[in-house]
C-alpha cells in the first residue's frame, strides 16, 4: 500500500514510537512522525524532522515495530 502511494507521488507520513533502533534517538522514546520516501526490499527510507540530515534508513522490521507502537497511523496527501 505505502510503495503503491509512493509510485502514485503520494505523500505518506506515519506516527512511530521513537526507539533506540531508529537513527538519532539512541536511548529516546517519544511519539513522533515521519515522511517515508521509499521502501526497498529490506529498508524503509524516510526524511525525520527532527534530524538535521535526511533520508534515514532502517530494517523493515524496527520500522514496522515503531509504527505498530503507533496503532500503524498513516496518512495519505495527495494533489487529487
Amino acid at each position: 500500500m505505502v510503495s503503491e502511494a509512493l509510485s502514485r507521488q503520494t505523500a505518506v507520513i506515519t506516527a512511530i514510537m521513537t526507539t533506540p533502533e531508529l537513527p538519532g534517538w539512541q536511548n529516546r522514546w517519544s511519539p513522533h512522525a515521519v515522511l517515508v520516501t521509499e521502501v526497498q526490499a529490506a529498508l524503509i527510507l524516510y526524511h525525520d524532522p527532527a534530524l538535521p540530515h535526511g533520508p534515514v534508513s532502517v530494517a523493515h522490521n524496527e520500522f514496522l515495530l515503531a509504527w505498530s507502537e503507533m496503532a500503524e497511523q498513516t496518512a495519505f496527501i495527495s494533489h487529487k
